[in-house]
């Protein structure tokens, strides 16, 4: 039930939280920090690319959407135990494009 305005900042703290969390499961599950160090820059370059694309180019939300949700594929392949925090957030990415719409009918 919130305009497009108060959506879009509310949703992008819950994604920056949730990758925030795999960040430090990562850093804490894998021994090669090299490896780790790689995994936490990728996800938090795909935040920053969603955070701009919302900003300002509408036409790159999906692709990136996309792009991030293929991330978290592989980590949950890479690292089975956030298997489930992956699909969570896969789910929650998911459903952005429709949320989004709707909030954006709303203002």
């Amino acid at each position: 039930d919130m305009s497009l305005a108060e959506f879009v900042p509310v949703a992008t703290f819950g994604f920056a939280a949730m990758i925030g969390e795999l960040n430090q499961d990562i850093r804490e599950l894998d021994q090669d920090a090299a490896q780790a160090s790689t995994e936490v820059r990728t996800l938090n370059r795909l935040l920053g690319n969603l955070r701009e694309a919302l900003s300002g180019s509408p036409e790159l939300i999906d692709p990136t959407l996309e792009r991030l949700i293929d991330e978290l594929a592989s980590l949950a392949v890479s690292y089975p135990s956030l298997a489930d925090k992956c699909r969570d957030l896969s789910t929650r990415l998911e459903e952005f494009p429709d949320q989004l719409a709707a909030s954006a009918a709303r203002s």
